[in-house]
């Protein structure tokens, strides 16, 4: 499973050694799960991989200077990818409510926003039967995309999912080519 995090950091500068932070906020968000205990106390391997994209302005000594939008405000992104389900789902839940971390005062970021479903290769249960590759609805977003329009998701838990998508430009597009 694998998760596109937006941060936002208050200032525009960081340390070298950030990806150091990033292990400690997912140390810190897993703690108190079972796979805490079995990746941090027993050592087993590591179940994620992750990289980091920083608008990288210039490196000076030990700090990296990073670009700001136009609005003065900072964002990097995190990708992180986990070989186990409910690893990721713990981790998922676990930053969403602690969505903000301080790794000992050198680095403070914020989560703007998660992007799991419209990856390529996600899929939301892994069962023996299934031997798709995931891709359905990154298929029907890039579809979409070439027809102007965006595909829709709205999820509550407990009552389910609603897949939708605005057809007026096709139908625009369609009306247009008939009266040729």
């Amino acid at each position: 499973m694998r998760f596109s995090i937006k941060l936002s950091l208050p200032k525009a500068e960081i340390p070298v050694y950030y990806r150091t932070a990033f292990v400690s906020y997912i140390k810190k968000t897993l703690e108190g799960t079972p796979y805490f205990d079995l990746y941090y106390r027993r050592k087993f391997p590591k179940p994620f991989t992750f990289a980091v994209y920083l608008p990288i302005k210039s490196i000076e000594g030990d700090r990296v200077l990073l670009k700001t939008v136009p609005s003065g405000e900072v964002f990097i992104t995190w990708n992180i990818s986990f070989a186990d389900a409910k690893t990721a789902l713990a981790f998922a839940g676990g930053i969403i409510k602690n969505p903000h971390h301080n790794w000992r005062n050198e680095i403070e970021f914020h989560m703007k926003e998660i992007n799991l479903i419209k990856e390529k290769f996600y899929k939301a249960t892994k069962k023996d039967w299934d031997n798709s590759l995931g891709l359905g609805l990154a298929i029907v977003e890039h579809i979409l995309k070439l027809h102007h329009t965006t595909l829709q998701i709205e999820s509550e838990k407990g009552k389910g999912s609603r897949f939708y998508f605005d057809i007026t430009s096709l139908k625009d597009k369609a009306l247009r080519q008939l009266l040729k």
